[in-house]
């Protein structure tokens, strides 16, 4: 038996988010297991705009109430994970999101 699979799963946690592009609201369940945590993407049920959180496997998503601006196109997602200024993210408590420059651009004295 490996590591992981004597390691538990368990529940991580679980929250309402509601979209910032079209405004749905949606629940999100987060998969845990210690030792196996990493970033994991997750899409928006109606306009599939990503987000990120640290969790062991892909986020459980159940839409609660549908988007209310009255679109019906898909977030473009080009300032999302991977910008063309070559930010990337940096996960801190909780898995949100904090941009980081690369090391590259660090002034280290």
């Amino acid at each position: 038996m490996t590591y992981s699979e004597s390691t538990p799963h368990y529940v991580r946690g679980t929250f309402q988010q509601t979209c910032g592009f079209c405004g749905c609201v949606f629940h999100v369940g987060v998969p845990g297991q210690l030792g196996q945590e990493a970033p994991e993407m997750y899409a928006c049920p109606e306009c599939a705009k990503h987000f990120l959180v640290r969790a062991s496997g892909a986020p459980a998503i159940r839409l609660i109430s549908k988007r209310t601006d009255g679109g019906t196109d898909l977030c473009p997602n080009d300032k999302g994970l991977a910008n063309r200024s070559g930010v990337r993210q940096s996960f801190g408590r909780r898995g949100v999101g904090h941009p980081v420059p690369p090391k590259s651009r660090l002034l280290i004295p």
